[in-house]
């Protein structure tokens, strides 16, 4: 497949739990898979220095064979507070 996958996930643990066997899947059969993880996913239930979410996020990425993972990093659970301009 030529054309490359970009995958937007709200949180750090969205990539396995909402769609990992379908990723799985297509880098098996050799697809570029690019997640972007919008929110950084610790500040509601973690303090930051106690997990690190977003490498994680990265490590599962890697494990998974994705091609890239990038964290946006907006504020866990706050996407309401954000212009939707600045999301789009």
């Amino acid at each position: 497949p030529d054309t490359p996958v970009i995958v937007v996930f709200g949180a750090t643990d969205d990539e396995l739990l909402g769609g990992g066997a379908t990723f799985a899947k297509r880098l098996s059969e050799g697809w570029q898979v690019h997640a972007v993880v919008v929110c950084e996913g610790e500040s509601v239930r973690y303090a930051r220095a106690e997990v690190d979410q977003q490498a994680q996020a990265r490590e599962a990425a890697r494990v998974l064979g994705f091609s890239s993972c990038r964290c946006l990093m907006y504020e866990d659970q706050r996407l309401d507070t954000v212009p939707q301009v600045e999301l789009n």
